[in-house]
C-alpha cells in the first residue's frame, strides 16, 4: 500500500512545505519521549466533533501493533483552557500540543485554508520531515501495519499538489 499516493488522493490533504525542516523539528523538540518516529493526530478541536471519536480507534490499533512509538495531539483550538478540558474529557495522549496560533502551518500546508477534519502523520524528527499524512477515510489493519512500515518521506507541498479548495462562495 503506497501511502503517499493514497495521501495526495484524500480530499482533505496535508503536506510539508520545503524548507522548514528545521521549523518541524522545533515545533516537536517539548516531546518527551525520545524517538524520532512520532504519530501525530492533528485536530481542530470540537470542528467536526463526529469525526474526532475515530481517533480514539485508530490510536488503540496503533497502539497494538507498534506500542513503543509515542502519539501526540495537536490540538488547535484558540483558548487554551477550553482545549485542555476538552482534550482531557475526550482524548488519552501521552503528549498534547496546545496550539491556540495555529503555529503548525509555518511548516504544513492543506488543502483547505485549515485542517477541517482530524488528519493522522507519522513523521521524522531527527530527518525534520513529514513520512507521510492525510485524513484516512479507510482505516484498517492493513492500513496501520502500511503506516507502521512506511519510512520515505512524503513530497513537499507542491510537488504532488498544489490546490487548494476555496469554501468562500461569495
Amino acid at each position: 500500500m503506497d501511502l503517499n499516493k493514497l495521501a495526495s488522493e484524500e480530499f482533505h490533504k496535508v503536506a510539508q512545505i520545503e524548507g522548514s525542516e528545521n521549523i518541524l523539528r522545533d515545533y516537536f523538540s517539548e516531546i518527551s519521549n525520545p524517538n524520532d518516529t512520532l504519530y501525530i493526530f492533528l485536530c481542530q478541536l470540537m470542528f467536526a466533533p463526529r469525526l474526532e471519536g475515530y481517533m480514539t480507534d485508530i490510536q488503540e490499533m496503533l497502539y497494538y501493533k507498534n506500542p513503543n512509538n509515542p502519539m501526540v495531539l495537536i490540538a488547535s483550538f484558540q483558548n487554551e483552557d477550553a482545549a485542555r478540558r476538552y482534550v482531557e474529557n475526550k482524548f488519552f495522549f501521552e503528549e498534547v500540543i496546545y496550539d491556540t496560533d495555529k503555529s503548525f502551518k509555518s511548516f504544513l500546508s492543506f488543502s483547505t485554508e485549515d485542517p477541517r477534519v482530524p488528519l493522522l502523520m507519522k513523521i521524522d524528527r531527527k530527518s525534520g520531515r513529514l513520512l507521510t499524512g492525510g485524513d484516512w477515510t479507510t482505516i484498517s489493519p492493513d492500513f496501520i501495519n502500511a503506516l507502521v512500515n512506511h519510512t520515505e518521506p512524503m513530497p513537499f507541498y507542491g510537488e504532488v499538489w498544489s490546490e487548494k479548495i476555496n469554501y468562500d462562495h461569495s
